[in-house]
């Protein structure tokens, strides 16, 4: 289950995480293409007729949020004319960060769907358990450790394939570690992450830069699976 239909069902938002229905009539972002000559982050007309053959797929997100899942053989508009245009996704993921910070009674630092945590800053990475993070393009990566003891510890970062590895201090004053931003974190690869006796490993995927502000971003980080990165997100772009 996607992490934006695990959204809608939690939160009973009018999302469609499907074929064309709900979204608007607008210009829509290329989230992933496969079999066809489109760029993630390409924004194209909804209105336009697309064609694709039999294995073709492509993945829009529409202006509001919602998600557009097409596969071959398909033709026509992915967002027609008069399609009906459905609820916010920035508004969703306040109203589910107010509804786990009434239950934790911590702000910051709360508990965001079964297995990850609302970091402060969207930028941050939560190292305590394993998952997908999304860094965004020509960021500094910043780790992120909540509820930490104290002293200092060492860090210790790889890719899945053991082909590097990298070792630095974490400082005992602070929850938070920024690495070099040459450090060679690559999208949609693995990098296993051990500090103490803790290990976790995060998948990583890079926010293109070509993607417009909320609710875009955060609807594309939900797809990727940055559930708590996207909650941060929405409260930093909300009005």
């Amino acid at each position: 289950m996607s992490a934006l239909r695990h959204l809608c069902l939690t939160t009973g938002a009018l999302f469609v995480s499907g074929l064309v229905g709900g979204a608007c009539a607008a210009d829509l972002v290329v989230i992933e293409a496969r079999g066809v000559a489109f760029q993630q982050g390409q924004t194209i007309d909804g209105t336009q007729v697309l064609k694709l053959e039999a294995g073709q797929k492509l993945s829009l997100i529409a202006q509001d949020g919602n998600t557009i899942r097409l596969r071959g053989p398909f033709e026509g508009a992915p967002a027609p004319e008069g399609a009906s245009e459905t609820g916010n996704v920035v508004t969703a993921l306040l109203n589910l960060g107010k509804q786990t910070e009434a239950v934790s009674g911590t702000l910051g630092v709360v508990r965001a769907g079964a297995d990850e945590r609302v970091a402060p800053d969207p930028r941050f990475m939560d190292i305590t358990r394993p998952g997908h993070r999304c860094l965004f393009a020509e960021s500094q990566p910043v780790l992120w450790w909540p509820d930490r003891g104290t002293g200092a510890a060492k860090l210790e970062i790889s890719p899945a394939d053991r082909s590097w590895q990298a070792r630095t201090t974490w400082p005992s004053d602070s929850d938070r570690l920024a690495l070099p931003a040459n450090l060679p974190l690559r999208d949609g690869q693995t990098y296993l992450i051990e500090i103490g006796n803790a290990s976790a490993a995060l998948t990583i995927h890079i926010v293109p830069a070509s993607l417009p502000a909320a609710p875009i971003r955060e609807a594309w980080m939900l797809e990727k699976g940055c559930f708590g990165q996207a909650v941060a997100l929405a409260r930093t772009e909300s009005p």
